[in-house]
């Protein structure tokens, strides 16, 4: 039904959704409003108080009547532009987004959309301790619809709580919400210091929805105040809730939200619709029922919708950080929420025909269309690599998770993956070869895991069984930090893969342990070129002491350890530079290069720390990759076109191919049938 020719329709509310829609708007648009996340919670209360008022009419003979009555239209009322919208966006993302090895960084971004579809991307959201604020959450095209989330997740608990008012059991309604409404906020402040949970579960935030439900339950009682008061009195109390609003979006601090920072504006809000509701003509009803906020309200839902993904897309292409550019992506987002809203919106609530359907048929047919559109979505997910227009999706080149074809065997190598610990184990079998006894082990955190092209080529060329042990996060004896300065989780996988190691470890396997051992650019994902330390803070002597009392007896049991030396780090990632349609971002400008002086300056304190180490640990090999990365004076990121280092610090799958075959020749003579050609690292034996 159309809001304007319904009886119940309050423009001022749609005011009050400009305002919330408008103050996420500003603030996703490079912070123009700081605190403007918290439109997000001025939209539950409106929904609280707007879905219990319009659950009014609806048939109250049976618990499944009503049920079926309210899920059918709340399905078309949020199904089709939602839907939609998530079709869209994977689509685009699956063109113009990098595809990433094993997931990095947009790691959670199909997972969130695919979750989005049945109304528990929050749950994906804060099961991967991405917090909003995030750099993994900002470039999360999906990211917005935790929000939508908490709403439906309400939506299977209000039926249980409205159909008891509907049956005239009204104190018993009130007393369940009320509880209700408590128990979420003891669980807001209880859970205060985990933002991850607090801020994306329905728990946390159910009472904010509550509040609005409340409005309804308690609005005799408290409309009747207004009424009883003098104008005035309504007109100043708008004005206050309207002030503590404003406070609220600029000044709110996102590390105390959403306990307490959300209370203030929740209990602002709550005041305004009482306002509104009971003094529809007093000073602040009347300008959120002015027509351009009205107009805006009518759009909120769609324009939400809408501005993340349009947002995000524009930091993965030119950054974003231009005025110009916001002004365009805010235009572009007001054009789709038109669009949305007049041809997908408002068709579908104003069909003639659903009236005549029995409900639970809508029911079926609604989740039905989801379901089909779902089943796109991952086709498209799925079909990413191929539809891709990004350089990155190039598997060979780009990923350190390929399989390259050697030059000297046709065997393969099976992959079996398990747990380990805290962590995981990638096993490399060979097959259809020449196989040793010989082993090869790894242990490190990511940038162990960036070498599984390399060690997948090691296996087939040697016949040697590999096994690589990492956990990300994890460092293995990295030089930088004390283990003791390390995560719990990150000891107990030090010990553990030590342990492993001395019982399956034979004299003349080899343990390699490649790592970040020099620091990286800070913010590298978003671009942020400022220096930092060279290392951790740590001295020389206990870092490589305790390193030199646990390496030590697996050198002297006769097993060869092999540790990487530094490799450079660039200022700009090469996977967000090389395509065409993002060279211009503000992130590529520091460059894809650096001078091999800064290189060389940046991993000396690494550098000297290895040596110390290795004169303490006599037969450990020092492994250099350096050369392969740097031609003459200048280290980068590109060979022949082709990527070195996939981001500020890792190695591209073409890099694992380059250093393969000098790694395959100086750590798996003997074994089997290798490669024997020079590469590009460099080998030093203190």
């Amino acid at each position: 039904m159309n809001k304007n020719r319904d009886a119940h329709y309050v423009p001022a509310i749609d005011g009050l959704r400009a305002i919330a829609v408008l103050s996420v708007l500003f603030f996703h648009l490079g912070g123009w409003l700081p605190g403007g996340f918290v439109g997000v919670d001025v939209f539950f209360v409106i929904s609280g108080y707007v879905v219990a008022s319009a659950a009014a009419g609806l048939p109250a003979t049976s618990f499944r009547e009503f049920l079926l009555a309210f899920y059918a239209r709340r399905l078309i009322r949020i199904a089709p532009a939602l839907v939609g919208c998530l079709l869209v966006t994977m689509a685009v993302m699956a063109c113009i987004v990098p595809v990433l090895p094993d997931g990095r960084l947009t790691e959670i971004n199909t997972k969130t959309g695919l979750a989005a579809f049945w109304g528990i991307s929050n749950v994906v959201l804060a099961a991967g301790s991405n917090d909003y604020w995030s750099a993994g959450s900002e470039l999360n095209p999906f990211t917005h619809t935790w929000s939508l989330a908490i709403e439906e997740q309400f939506y299977l608990v209000f039926p249980f709580v409205y159909f008891m008012w509907l049956a005239g059991r009204r104190r018993l309604a009130k007393l369940f919400l009320v509880t209700a409404v408590a128990a979420s906020l003891g669980a807001a402040i209880i859970y205060a210091s985990q933002p991850v949970f607090s801020f994306y579960l329905l728990p946390a935030r159910f009472w904010e929805l509550g509040v609005g439900v409340g409005l309804f339950f308690f609005r005799e009682q408290l409309l009747g105040v207004f009424r009883l008061a003098p104008a005035w009195f309504a007109d100043l109390v708008a004005v206050c809730a309207m002030a503590a609003l404003c406070c609220a979006l600029i000044f709110t601090d996102s590390g105390r939200f959403p306990w307490p920072g959300a209370l203030m504006p929740v209990v602002a809000v709550a005041a305004l619709i009482l306002v509104i509701l009971a003094r529809p003509e007093g000073l602040i009803p009347r300008m959120l029922s002015l027509r351009p906020m009205t107009a805006t309200g009518k759009l909120s839902y769609s324009l939400y919708l809408w501005h993340w993904p349009v947002i995000v897309f524009g930091r993965w292409t030119s950054g974003m950080e231009r005025p110009s550019e916001s002004l365009i992506a805010l235009a572009l987002s007001f054009v789709l929420a038109y669009l949305s809203f007049r041809f997908v919106e408002s068709p579908v609530r104003q069909l003639k025909g659903l009236s005549g359907y029995r409900r639970s048929a809508l029911v079926a047919t609604a989740l039905s269309g989801v379901g089909i559109c779902f089943a796109g979505a991952v086709g498209v997910a799925i079909a990413r690599p191929v539809i891709s227009i990004s350089v990155t999706s190039d598997p060979l080149y780009w990923r350190w998770d390929g399989s390259w074809p050697s030059d000297t065997t046709h065997c393969t190598a099976a992959r079996a993956e398990a747990g380990f610990g805290a962590g995981r184990l990638l096993i490399f079998k060979p097959q259809g070869c020449t196989t040793t006894t010989k082993s090869l082990f790894v242990a490190g955190d990511s940038h162990g895991r960036a070498y599984v092209a390399m060690l997948d080529l090691y296996a087939r060329e040697t016949g040697a069984t590999v096994y690589l042990y990492g956990i990300p996060g994890c460092g293995f004896f990295n030089l930088r930090r004390r283990i003791e300065a390390e995560p719990a989780e990150c000891q107990q996988f030090v010990k553990s893969v030590l342990s492993e190691i001395r019982g399956k470890a034979k004299p003349g396997d080899v343990l390699f342990l490649p790592g970040l051992r020099v620091a990286r650019y800070p913010d590298i994902t978003r671009g942020k070129a400022a220096v930092s330390k060279f290392v951790d803070d740590a001295d020389d002597a206990v870092v490589t002491r305790e390193a030199a009392y646990f390496l030590k007896p697996v050198v002297d049991s006769g097993v060869r350890v092999v540790v990487e030396a530094p490799k450079p780090a660039l200022k700009s990632p090469p996977y967000r530079c090389f395509d065409w349609f993002n060279q211009s971002n503000p992130v590529c400008h520091p460059g894809l290069i650096v001078s091999r002086a800064e290189a060389e300056a940046r991993r000396s304190v690494g550098m000297r720390r290895l040596g110390q180490l290795a004169a303490a640990v006599p037969g450990l090999e020092i492994w250099d990759p350096l050369p392969a990365f740097c031609a003459g004076d200048v280290c980068g990121s590109v060979d022949s076109h082709r990527p070195l280092l996939f981001d500020g610090d890792h190695i591209s799958g073409y890099a694992n191919k380059l250093l393969a075959a000098d790694f395959n020749a100086r750590f798996g003579a003997g074994l089997g049938s290798q490669n024997s050609s020079a590469g590009g690292g460099s080998e030093s034996k203190y």
